[in-house]
């Protein structure tokens, strides 16, 4: 987050700001991107998690980022999961 922000909005013409910073990632990415989202809420306003879910034996670990999450700085999320076939 302090290298690949400041390249960005640097490097392309978007908006500084949380505001305007959301990330995502599908599958393994989700992972990367809920860890990250939730770990640094005051850079990102949104969290898209696609066809992913939190990793097994985490989930502990992610309700207690959530809750320290300030109020002002809850992230909208997005949660795209199906479900597993069964025979």
């Amino acid at each position: 987050t302090d290298e690949l922000i400041p390249y960005v909005e640097h490097t392309y013409r978007i908006s500084p700001g949380r505001r305007h910073h959301e990330i995502a990632g599908a599958s393994l990415g989700s992972i990367a991107a809920y860890r990250i989202g939730f770990q640094h809420p005051q850079q990102f306003s949104s969290v898209g998690i696609f066809g992913g879910g939190s990793y097994p034996g985490e989930e502990q670990e992610t309700r207690a980022w959530l809750a320290a999450i300030p109020a002002e700085y809850k992230p909208f999320v997005f949660v795209n999961a199906g479900a597993v076939a069964t025979p």
